[in-house]
């Protein structure tokens, strides 16, 4: 039944709720990478988990310089109507327009450098994000201080996950965390 209010049309079917709609999750990382020294922003960066990070966090800093990298992973929600999700690319979800929460977190303080001649020493690891308990958080900030070019690969330290009450299982499959290119 419609009824004709000036020129307006009210539908008694416009008051239901809307029972097709779904939404739609994307998981990703974004960051920045910071030469302290002088401040400037050396790269931002913004990809799905399925991403090779080394791949994506190239940047070029010379012997000596303190650098930051920070590290956010989050999950993005966009809500549509339909049985299928639109099609969206990572330019979309990098975007203000989806909906963002928090991943949960990991005990980022437990990360080290995997190589005995890395390119860059790992000065402090600090949490960043969103906090979870006394040691997890949504993201990490990695200082470092680089040494010459190459890839620096990052691990979970296993006694330290387990002295943060990763079970043993759990914290003996230590695989590369993240990898970052210093040119």
């Amino acid at each position: 039944m419609n009824r004709v209010l000036g020129p307006f049309v009210l539908s008694a079917i416009s008051c239901l709720p809307d029972l097709q709609s779904n939404s739609h999750d994307y998981q990703l990382f974004h960051g920045t990478v910071r030469n302290m020294n002088t401040g400037e922003t050396l790269l931002t960066f913004c990809h799905g988990l399925t991403i090779d990070r080394s791949q994506v966090v190239v940047f070029s800093a010379s012997a000596g310089s303190v650098v930051e990298e920070e590290v956010l992973f989050e999950g993005r929600q966009e809500k549509y109507r339909g049985g299928i999700p639109p099609l969206r690319d990572e330019a979309f979800w990098c975007s203000a327009a989806p909906e963002v929460y928090f991943r949960p977190g990991d005990v980022w303080t437990c990360l080290r450098a995997a190589d005995h001649d890395s390119p860059a020493t790992i000065l402090s690891v600090e949490r960043r994000g969103e906090l979870l308990d006394k040691d997890g958080s949504s993201g990490y900030a990695l200082k470092l201080e680089v040494r010459h070019p190459g890839v620096l690969r990052v691990v979970f330290d296993v006694p330290c996950l387990i002295q943060h009450g990763s079970s043993i299982s759990d914290a003996l499959v230590p695989s590369v965390e993240s990898e970052l290119t210093i040119q």
